[in-house]
């Protein structure tokens, strides 16, 4: 009988064993199946957002291509407005009339105490607005402080133009870091109302021969203008200018008016990340402007 029951748990002894076994390969199997599973899940998002990014780098190469052409078959007029004299501010007209990528033609205007009426006039002519202000005389008195010089003509230029197209550029700083910027800004805030931006630039920076450091800043606030200018002529949806907007306008508007299937859906989400981004001037300044 002893015999008996040592061979009956000897044996169930081996099916606890055999159980056990059983169950540390199931558990060996399923952990393999879950590891494939994940990384097919990986690999396909993987794939799934690399073939996304594909499209949309593809799309903001074609539409920054077809953007450039039609910048350079364009013309925009900006104008000047100052009371400092031509001398002044040649530098700015010559660089930005020596632009490859787009036709500036700048329209100089020196105001006065008399000339309000002409003033007026020059304001409605261009599409596009820099308010020069020369810092030769130490004091920047452009509006909102005490003798400032440009309260109605800032106001002007905002009504007619907007703050999309108006911008302010001073020059003849000893130094043209952020926090000279803060500060005009923080005691003269009609410039951040009526304006895109104020650009400082030190008298360095509007010489060839400046540091290279300098002429680094010089040239990053000049790039900044010209992207504002880019995207005057590229975003103008009023009826009688921007052409091109209107169209390209129409086109993400029959593309993105019928959302039927997925492919759409995905047109219309690469076409608006592209515009997106460049709006946000990532790809404005470093392709068109570079």
């Amino acid at each position: 009988m002893s015999s008996l029951h040592g061979i009956e748990r000897a044996g169930a002894r081996a099916k606890e064993t055999d159980w056990i076994i059983l169950q540390l390969c199931m558990k060996c199997i399923m952990g393999f199946l879950n590891w494939i599973v994940s990384t097919l899940q990986e690999c396909i998002c993987k794939c799934i957002m690399g073939f996304l990014n594909w499209i949309v780098s593809t799309l903001q190469e074609c539409i920054c291509k077809f953007l450039l052409i039609h910048l350079r078959s364009t013309k925009i007029s900006v104008g000047l407005f100052t009371r400092d004299g031509k001398s002044e501010y040649s530098w700015l007209i010559d660089k930005l009339q020596s632009q490859r990528w787009c036709t500036i033609y700048v329209q100089p205007f020196q105001i006065s105490n008399r000339n309000w009426s002409e003033f007026q006039e020059a304001v409605a002519k261009c599409q596009f607005a820099i308010l020069y202000h020369s810092n030769t005389r130490g004091r920047i008195n452009i509006t909102d402080v005490t003798d400032s010089i440009y309260n109605e003509e800032l106001d002007t230029l905002y009504k007619n133009l907007g703050k999309e197209k108006v911008t302010v550029v001073v020059d003849h700083m000893e130094r043209s870091n952020d926090d000279d910027k803060a500060a005009i800004l923080r005691n003269q805030p009609s410039i951040a109302y009526k304006a895109q931006d104020v650009f400082l630039f030190s008298t360095e920076e509007t010489m060839p021969h400046g540091t290279k450091a300098l002429h680094y800043t010089g040239e990053k606030n000049f790039r900044a203008i010209l992207a504002l200018i880019a995207e005057c002529i590229l975003f103008d949806y009023s009826p009688h200018r921007g052409p091109f907007t209107r169209g390209l306008r129409g086109f993400v508007s029959q593309l993105c008016g019928h959302p039927i299937a997925f492919i759409q859906l995905s047109l219309r989400w690469c076409l608006v990340q592209s515009l997106l981004l460049i709006v946000e001037k990532k790809i404005l300044v470093r392709t068109i402007l570079a």
